[in-house]
């Protein structure tokens, strides 16, 4: 299928999306948008909601990146029976979940795909918590032993 280069162009020159938004909607990549809007000068008047795009989806990437880390070492713990690679799990996953809402709300990225993330992550943090909690643990911490 051919690319509607002119429709694409008026799109990238409006701002109203970024490169990626605008790769996955014309059927192309990002790459091969950026090189056609340098190689023909395109207008960047309305580009800086655009390139605020850019950022969002760059942190969100690198919050996905992270808690994929996160979920590697859960499964190898679980894998390998490793209680010590499953507290290390846990730890970084509530290290991320507040990294993650720090920068969300400080580059008020706070919108419907990183709420999804945000749920995700915190359904991956319970399920951690769970797997690394010995059994009569929380008992023991409440100083209410079975006996």
């Amino acid at each position: 299928m051919a690319i509607d280069w002119k429709g694409l162009r008026e799109d990238f020159e409006r701002g109203e999306a970024g490169f990626e938004t605008l790769a996955a909607g014309y059927g192309c990549k990002a790459a091969t948008i950026k090189r056609r809007a340098a190689k023909e000068s395109w207008d960047e008047v309305g580009q800086s909601a655009a390139k605020a795009e850019l950022k969002r989806d760059g942190i969100i990437g690198e919050h996905r990146l992270l808690w994929s880390v996160v979920k590697r070492r859960l499964n190898t713990g679980l894998e390998r029976s490793d209680i010590d690679e499953l507290k290390i799990a846990k730890l970084a996953g509530d290290v991320i979940l507040n990294l993650q809402k720090g920068e969300t709300q400080a580059w008020g990225l706070i919108e419907d795909d990183v709420k999804t993330d945000q749920q995700e992550v915190i359904g991956i943090t319970q399920e951690m918590a769970e797997l690394t909690v010995s059994p009569g643990a929380e008992e023991a911490l409440d100083g209410d032993q079975a006996v």
